[in-house]
């Protein structure tokens, strides 16, 4: 059985980050500090767009000197979704442990044409938060993605649920800091 994991992204302004941070600097019942940490992703998949139209996400990130091979099922809608991970001891995609994943039929038909396709690299400050019986990680990302000579700034706020009944603390957060108006729930 994959971890699974609700999780909330949404575009914020630069001021509805600084006030999101402010909030949750001071946050109630805060028992841990926020951690930075520099996070760099690479997401692969084919010219033709073959995991993305199936429903898959496979990214390897690069966090505090090791390197994470991720299969995540991307569904539209707030939903639960799946997702596997395996460290990676060298340089090149780990496609032997994705045997096991719903994926597994899909990426041995691709015949090795999966490749990075942009990266992204940002500065996460996550805040834990805590309300009641509910557990969330709130995370601010600041950068950029880049794909071949193009890129985009990026701020976003993520909340991700570690229990499934804590939509009281994420509408508290929701209530927070404003979003642009672009959201990506996966």
């Amino acid at each position: 059985m994959p971890d699974q994991e609700i999780e909330l992204k949404f575009e914020i302004d630069a001021a509805s980050a600084a006030k999101l941070e402010q909030v949750l600097l001071v946050r109630p019942r805060a028992k841990d500090a926020p951690k930075a940490k520099s996070l760099t992703s690479a997401y692969y998949d084919t010219p033709d767009c073959a995991l993305q139209k199936a429903g898959f996400g496979l990214r390897v990130r690069e966090v505090e000197g090791r390197r994470i091979q991720t299969l995540k099922t991307e569904l539209e809608g707030v939903s639960v979704r799946g997702e596997w991970e395996v460290e990676l001891q060298g340089d090149d995609l780990d496609l032997d442990a994705l045997k096991a994943t719903p994926a597994a039929a899909l990426i041995k038909s691709l015949n090795g044409s999966l490749r990075p396709v942009f990266a992204a690299r940002v500065e996460r400050t996550a805040y834990p938060v805590r309300q009641g019986r509910s557990r969330i990680e709130a995370a601010l990302d600041r950068g950029r993605v880049e794909a071949g000579d193009r890129t985009l700034d990026i701020c976003e706020q993520n909340r991700l649920l570690a229990v499934c009944f804590g939509l009281p603390a994420v509408n508290t957060l929701a209530s927070t800091a404003p979003t642009t108006g672009a959201a990506n729930v996966s």
